[in-house]
Parts: structure tokens; C-alpha cells; sequence
């Protein structure tokens, strides 16, 4: 399930599931078009439950510096949040209290 390639699928999969995403939506093509922007239109609470089944899906936390400068934000951008997480990336302490 580590592999960059499984993220983004098992990504692919919670939008279709969850958000009812069209197939042809989640072409690679699209993975770096902002999931709030016109071609996925997630609302901010959206990407909110994303984190939480992305979290629970991978047995993760995302971290808050994960979350700056827009980092989960597209597909491409939320599999490398998973990724980085997935890796064991210890949080600094600053993250850790957010949690």
C-alpha cells in the first residue's frame, strides 16, 4: 500500500466513494487541479473529511506543517502528504500539539 502509484489510486478511490467523483474526473491529467477548484469543486469541510479518511484509510496522521502552503490541496499533493506520513516523519513539537 506504500507505493506513490497505490496511494493515489486508494485516493482516487475515497473521492469516488465518498464525494461521488466521475471516473474520468480522476485521470492523471487532473491530479495536480485543485480538489476546491471548478473541476472537482470540494467544499473546505470536504477536504476536511478527506484528511479524516485518508488518516483512518492508511493508519496516518497528517501533520499541521503538511497542511501549510496549501499542501493537501490536490491529488498529487495529498499522496505525497500520505506518502511523507507513511514514511514516519516525526512531528515537531508544534505539531504534535496540534493533534
Amino acid at each position: 500500500m506504500g507505493t506513490q502509484e497505490n496511494i493515489t489510486e486508494i485516493i482516487c478511490a475515497l473521492l469516488r466513494k465518498h464525494f461521488d467523483i466521475a471516473e474520468e474526473k480522476l485521470e492523471e491529467r487532473f491530479w495536480k487541479e485543485p480538489l476546491t477548484g471548478f473541476h472537482f469543486g470540494l467544499s473546505g469541510a470536504d477536504l476536511v473529511y478527506l484528511l479524516f479518511e485518508a488518516e483512518k484509510t492508511f493508519d496516518i496522521k497528517i501533520t499541521e506543517g503538511q497542511l501549510e502552503n496549501y499542501g493537501f490541496s490536490t491529488i498529487e499533493k495529498v499522496a505525497g502528504c500520505v506518502a511523507e506520513s507513511i514514511k514516519g516523519r516525526r512531528p515537531d513539537r508544534k505539531e504534535a500539539a496540534f493533534r
